[in-house]
């Protein structure tokens, strides 16, 4: 897997700050068509809540980051996926949480995008719409367009 030339480190730092107890490695699935990018709508009971984002989700230990991008986005969206290229590297610290978040530009190769285990809602939004939705703070830094 190479990374872009153009890649770099975001540090986001939001909510109240507590010294974390771990640090956990996440991926984030870009999944965009023409002018349009897919996002959902985390729940309620999950951090930012109600809060729009890319599909995200920790890799479990023993999994590549190649198995859990493709978990998270069948299990957050009903969807599979082919991975394209790694484009988005952050550092996220939000409540006790570390978070190094892996994001990567994928495609669909099968299935109709439908709202799964994380997720409230999934749903296509034009890219010049984005920037007015609730986002959760690393999704603003990965939805930059």
């Amino acid at each position: 897997m190479l990374l872009s030339d153009e890649m770099k480190i975001i540090n986001i730092k939001s909510g109240t700050l507590k010294k974390p107890k771990k640090i956990d490695l996440v991926v984030s699935a870009l999944i965009e068509d023409d002018d349009k990018v897919l996002l959902i709508k985390r729940k309620k009971n999950k951090s930012f809540p109600s809060h729009w984002g890319i599909p995200t989700g920790k890799v479990k230990p023993g999994e590549t980051l190649e198995e859990a991008i493709k978990r998270e986005v069948r299990e957050e969206t009903n969807l599979d996926i082919e991975i394209l290229e790694p484009y988005h590297l952050t550092q996220e610290f939000h409540d006790d949480h570390h978070h190094i978040v892996i994001a990567f530009k994928v495609k669909i190769i099968s299935g109709h995008p439908k709202a799964g285990s994380d997720a409230e809602e999934v749903k296509w939004f034009s890219k010049g719409k984005v920037s007015r939705l609730k986002l959760q703070p690393t999704a603003r830094e990965q939805l930059r367009f």
